[in-house]
């Protein structure tokens, strides 16, 4: 699925603070569009579902879910589906890191210890740093 065009979406949609169902119809339309846009994209590049959840800085706005959780025995996603993650926390993970480095909160050549003071390996080699990770 290209996740860009689907990010850009889904920003626009977050930004437009959480309005219920019905009381902003340009928002209805917007949804209209993405469920319109991930149904595409989802036969596409074959995907058997996925949960798409809308949020603000404050509350979730909405969750839509799309296709099957079990393709087989037609199974639909609800919103309670579990999903594995993956990799995709070591992203969320070298983002927030990368941020707190523009803060001057964390610098990758310290070692490891330094902001997780109960980690440690006993070990002939120098301390692993934010960098090594």
């Amino acid at each position: 699925m290209k996740i860009s065009g689907l990010i850009v979406g889904v920003c626009l949609l977050s930004s437009l603070a959480g309005a219920q169902p019905g009381a902003n119809p340009n928002l209805d339309a917007a949804y209209h569009l993405l469920d319109t846009y991930v149904a595409r994209q989802m036969q596409a590049e074959q995907v058997p579902g996925l949960v798409l959840a809308l949020t603000n800085r404050n509350q979730l706005i909405r969750v839509s879910t799309y296709g099957y959780a079990d393709v087989k025995a037609k199974v639909p996603i609800t919103p309670e589906t579990l999903f594995e993650m993956g990799s995709i926390s070591k992203s969320f993970t070298a983002i927030s890191l990368l941020q707190l480095r523009e803060q001057s909160k964390f610098d990758p050549q310290q070692p490891i210890t330094r902001y997780l003071p109960w980690f440690s390996i006993h070990s002939q080699y120098r301390p692993i740093t934010g960098h090594d990770v």
